[in-house]
């Protein structure tokens, strides 16, 4: 299931290794939260990243807890927006963005309300971007 991730002198993983990064997802799917899954893993938070920065294959599992938390957090609050007795406004606002259908009005403009100044990315700033943004996935 999980092969990539070392943590033996022999470079394969342990048993351990294993059962920890199970229980992290598992407990993952259902809060969302990596230092509450890490604690539950009895696991440092350090070491989820240290997984995703080791393991291909954890990262595809992980990727998918963070779809099945997703989807919770949007179930949850889908049904505070419907409810008919309570009738939760912000969840319904909320539940209206994530969707994309409502959208706060934001105007954009470059310094003193001049035109914007358009920057082109070279293929390194490229490579830096996206290791900025698949950390920040990561950290999610």
């Amino acid at each position: 299931m999980i092969n990539g991730s070392t943590n033996n002198l022999n470079g394969k993983m342990t048993a351990r290794t294993h059962k920890q990064q199970k229980l992290f997802l598992d407990c993952f799917k259902t809060c969302g939260v990596a230092s509450r899954s890490a604690k539950a893993a009895g696991v440092a938070r350090r070491t989820h990243y240290k997984w995703i920065e080791e393991d291909p294959d954890y990262v595809v599992l992980f990727a998918e807890a963070c779809d099945i938390a997703d989807d919770a957090l949007m179930y949850e609050i889908r049904r505070r927006a419907l409810d008919l007795e309570k009738r939760d406004t912000v969840a319904l606002i909320v539940a209206l963005k994530i969707r994309g259908i409502f959208v706060e009005r934001r105007e954009v403009s470059g310094p003193d309300g001049g035109p914007q100044k358009m920057m082109v990315m070279t293929d390194e700033d490229k490579v830096i971007a996206e290791r900025i943004a698949n950390r920040r996935l990561s950290v999610n």
